[in-house]
């Protein structure tokens, strides 16, 4: 028994380790959201942080509509952030990720 939870706990060990090693990763993949078929474009990164926000100057006259451009774009692009991230956990679970794990 005594090795069985030794061999759980180096498990966990790598697991984290992994877990780790892709939160690096996903700062390092880099998503366009866009809107206006590219008026505004924002670049965020797989752990969602912010790194660009291109506008076209012709949006820029109107602020409700840059707004709604601006919105639309960052939601874009997070939703892709998010799809790109439960991916990457997914590859972790099914390779025996531990249960109670926050990645």
């Amino acid at each position: 028994m005594v090795k069985d939870a030794e061999s759980l706990l180096n498990e966990l060990k790598q697991t984290q380790v992994e877990i780790v090693a892709k939160k690096e990763h996903l700062r390092t993949v880099f998503i366009d959201g866009e809107s206006g078929n590219g008026l505004v474009v924002a670049t965020i990164t797989a752990n969602k942080q912010i790194v660009n926000i291109a506008i076209d100057s012709s949006v820029m006259d109107d602020k409700t509509v840059l707004e709604e451009h601006l919105i639309t774009a960052l939601n874009n692009a997070l939703s892709k952030a998010s799809d790109v991230r439960e991916s990457e956990i997914t590859k972790i679970k099914q390779s025996g990720f531990p249960y109670g794990l926050d990645f």
